[in-house]
């Protein structure tokens, strides 16, 4: 996935640089992404990106990308749209993307689901860092498991590296669903 995130982000630059959409424009950018150009997303707007997505919509670099921007801004309609199709039409077991559907639809009160989906993304990647955190509070809040939801707390503050916020908030909820043992 990284070499076609590197190459749908220099088609993105080239359909900026070149303002047009024409065949030719395209063609002169499939020769930059074959030498590797890469670009800042920051420097490009969602509606640069939906335009490229459209234009290749079974590349799933730019669509991950896309929707995890959208997550971040807690555009969740938008990001689940792009996160879906990468899972359910392109078939692509992406763990970011699984984990981010599974606390996504942990919000919207659907936390079975929610947890399936964060479940899979620990299959998928069994370090999965922040998907433990979406399994502890999915199965400690939203499903009234305190002991379900210790042993991913408990991974998650293995973690050296993890921010002293998200650390402290997790030693919280750690203390809490013992407590509730």
């Amino acid at each position: 996935i990284g070499f076609v995130l590197v190459a749908v982000i220099g088609l993105v630059l080239g359909l900026i640089r070149s303002n047009t959409t024409d065949q030719s424009a395209a063609e002169g950018v499939a020769e930059d992404v074959i030498s590797g150009d890469a670009v800042n997303l920051q420097d490009i707007s969602n509606e640069q990106m939906e335009a490229v997505v459209a234009q290749n919509p079974d590349i799933p670099g730019m669509r991950l990308a896309l929707a995890d921007r959208y997550f971040g801004e807690g555009d969740f309609t938008n990001a689940l749209t792009h996160y879906m199709y990468v899972l359910q039409t392109l078939d692509v077991q992406d763990p970011a993307a699984l984990a981010n559907v599974g606390w996504m639809t942990y919000l919207s009160g659907v936390p079975d689901t929610a947890e399936s989906f964060v479940e899979r993304s620990l299959d998928v990647q069994p370090d999965g860092g922040i998907a433990f955190w979406y399994l502890a509070n999915i199965r400690f809040y939203g499903l009234g498991d305190a002991a379900g939801s210790v042993a991913p707390l408990q991974r998650l503050l293995e973690y050296d590296n993890l921010p002293a916020e998200l650390r402290a908030e997790a030693q919280r909820v750690l203390a809490e669903a013992e407590a509730a043992l």
